[in-house]
């Protein structure tokens, strides 16, 4: 540290410039780790062995740094001695910007201003608190940056191998997002161009490629420039890792007979998918995930998640055999100091073991590296640059749920505030049932209304999407007991326990029904024709479908009278609502325009509700024979919890909505960067 000490204050003695200077000391960090000297800003005068000298002291490379300061100051007399020498073993004649032009009046003043600054170092480091670090290993360096986003989840951010550049999420509103890139060495971040509502990405092992997720979708995109390029379908929870070979392992739920998740490969220009893993529910596996290829590509490490546990297994390519390495973790990630890096969950930290890469076994306990409050979304270079979300303060449970007029107002529902997602109201407008999002499972709540109870309504199982039976009495929802997300009813005075439904092939999740309950509409997940709709007939349990297509359709609801059937398709290119007659046949009515999302009727039928951003649209029902809808009408916009479809209902005279309010601090975060992880990861952690 006393060499590149003595290198920045000659530097600035010399040409009257502050070094890597920023508006900030993260701007100042960012600019050291990756920006060089400005070279031509010293003097023409300057003895080419003085600018060589300095070169040494100011490179990034250590071992190419002199090594000692004494050095500095042999080099610097025999400067004033004879200003075109050199012993520093390098080139002046191949270094750009190195002049031999002499000045006599720098030669003059160079000895004091040597010693000035040998003085300034050395007293420096003589009486440091700790002792001059003679090894010149590189500090450990920490700094933020902030990132618009709402609680980013796993997967949310990747670093490229180089530590040059990370990429994340970012959010403009809760309903719209993009990916982003940002060097570390600027201010600035760049919209990743093609990554429209894109999430979870990762980098390819040059760094020239980043691949990321949609909504039933896996694409590709050059990091530097250009238009994003699909590669095949891909459903439920998603990530990926990019292979030297350029083939891509990403985890996907499948449909068909076998309709069980698992990890598949195929290659990075597209192709056929080759299935690597199932999930295991004998063992009680729902899902495989976060794959991490290690040194050679003839294995990977990959994550299981069991619902209350998760573990880490490693695969073998050759064999497609798999084993438990590492139980209570996940999101493992293969470090080339021999460790694994992985998420604990239940104390949200960030932790190492040591690993046997030839015996590919664990040959340590855990270390704590990030002790608390650290999210599942994190990554690090193969330089050392560990990247993370931090939790922020109860942010994971700060949403409320309240009541907003057509103008946009808005009041308290009820007091307690929680991750609350999907509120439905009774049909009889006493209570309201509501999803609290948590890990591993969402669990359903019921809220009395008259009586301000909050009463418990699941206990096992995944709970998703609920709606009201006509009496009130129950609620149908989508529930992942086992594996596959189908459809349950379930008893709100909790007489019984949640009953299935039907089974099917793919996830299913039901949409508002018809007043009388006869029927329930869902939308239910196929890898080869996305998402459907069907129709379950509760008088005889009949399976039938309404709308099968090579395009997305969801998020179907029920005309209270049972006559139509609004819904949502992406068929244009961007989602928008359409209207079809049930039981059909008929054409469609397209009733938004430029975007829309989660239709709901209000409860006399006269009226369709839908969102589009962060605005609630209306259309008026003008006939119905023929159907006829007038034009779409903004009723307001607001900070409330657009991103997660249909996250909204209507009072029984149709007046307010019942909606969800983040907290606005959510809107704002910030990535902590911690550069040479590596020098930390050695001192805590015992080589042998």
């Amino acid at each position: 540290t006393d060499i590149w000490s003595f290198g920045i204050l000659l530097f600035e003695c010399l040409t009257g410039h502050r070094l890597f200077q920023g508006e900030t000391a993260n701007d100042s960090m960012g600019a050291i780790l990756h920006k060089e000297p400005d070279w031509s800003l010293l003097p023409p005068g300057t003895p080419p062995t003085v600018q060589l000298l300095l070169r040494r002291c100011l490179t990034k490379d250590r071992t190419r740094r002199l090594q000692a300061i004494g050095d500095a100051r042999v080099e610097l007399e025999e400067a004033i001695a004879d200003p075109t020498s050199s012993s520093l073993g390098l080139a002046a004649a191949g270094l750009p910007g190195i002049t031999k032009k002499k000045s006599s009046v720098l030669l003059l003043i160079l000895p004091w201003l040597v010693a000035g600054v040998l003085a300034v170092v050395l007293t420096m480091s003589q009486t440091s608190e700790s002792p001059v670090n003679v090894t010149n290993t590189p500090p450990v360096q920490r700094f933020t940056i902030p990132v618009s986003t709402y609680a980013p989840r796993f997967g949310g951010t990747a670093i490229a191998p180089s530590g040059d550049f990370v990429v994340y999420r970012g959010d403009r509103t809760e309903s719209e997002w993009r990916l982003y890139i940002r060097n570390l060495n600027e201010f600035e971040e760049t919209p990743l161009t093609g990554s429209d509502s894109g999430f979870a990405p990762f980098v390819s092992s040059d760094g020239q490629w980043i691949g990321f997720f949609t909504d039933g979708h896996m694409h590709k995109v050059a990091a530097r420039s250009g238009s994003s390029t699909r590669i095949c379908s891909a459903f439920g929870f998603t990530s990926g890792a990019w292979s030297a070979s350029n083939a891509i392992v990403y985890s996907s739920s499948r449909s068909g007979e076998n309709n069980l998740p698992g990890l598949s490969s195929i290659s990075a220009n597209g192709g056929n998918p080759e299935i690597l893993t199932t999930i295991n529910p004998a063992r009680g596996e729902r899902s495989h995930y976060a794959p991490e290829f290690l040194p050679g590509e003839n294995s990977l490490l990959f994550s299981i998640d069991y619902g209350a546990t998760k573990s880490i297994a490693v695969l073998s390519l050759d064999t497609l055999a798999y084993r438990v390495i590492l139980e209570d973790a996940h999101v493992p990630k293969y470090l080339p100091t021999g460790h694994i890096l992985f998420h604990q969950q239940g104390t949200d930290s960030l932790n190492v073991v040591k690993f046997d890469l030839n015996a590919e076994q664990v040959t340590s306990g855990r270390f704590a590296m990030v002790q608390k409050g650290v999210r599942d979304s994190f990554d690090v270079s193969q330089d050392g640059t560990l990247i993370y979300f931090p939790f922020g303060e109860d942010d994971s449970t700060d949403h409320s749920l309240v009541w907003v007029n057509r103008m946009g107002a808005s009041t308290p529902a009820m007091e307690k505030r929680s991750s609350w997602a999907d509120p439905r109201l009774s049909p009889d407008g006493n209570r309201i049932v509501v999803r609290a999002v948590m890990s591993p499972d969402c669990i359903l709540w019921t809220y009395d209304l008259v009586r301000s109870t909050l009463t418990r309504l699941t206990f096992e199982g995944d709970s998703h999407s609920p709606i009201w039976s006509s009496d009130s009495q129950s609620v149908i929802c989508g529930l992942e007991s086992d594996v596959l997300r189908s459809l349950h009813a379930i008893p709100v005075d909790g007489s019984s326990k949640p009953s299935r439904l039907i089974q099917g092939k793919g996830a299913q999740t039901p949409g508002p029904g018809p007043k009388d309950s006869k029927y329930v509409v869902y939308m239910e997940d196929d890898i080869r024709t996305k998402s459907d709709i069907w129709v379950l007939v509760r008088e005889n349990n009949e399976v039938k479908p309404f709308l099968n297509t090579d395009f997305n359709e969801t998020y179907p609801a029920f005309s209270p009278n049972g006559k139509w059937i609004a819904y949502t398709s992406d068929e244009s290119g961007h989602n928008e609502i359409y209207v079809r007659s049930y039981p059909g046949p008929g054409g469609k009515l397209q009733i938004s325009d430029g975007g829309g999302n989660g239709a709901l009727w209000s409860r006399d039928g006269n009226e369709l509700f839908y969102a589009n951003d962060n605005r609630m649209i209306k259309v008026d029902v003008l006939n119905e024979t023929p159907m006829t809808f007038s034009k779409p009408e903004k009723l307001f916009e607001g900070d409330f919890a657009w991103g997660r479809t249909l996250n909204y209902d209507i009072s029984l005279d149709g007046e307010h909505f019942l909606m969800v309010k983040p907290n606005a601090d959510l809107l704002n975060t910030s990535m902590r960067v911690v550069v040479n992880w590596f020098e930390e990861l050695k001192a805590k952690v015992p080589i042998e």
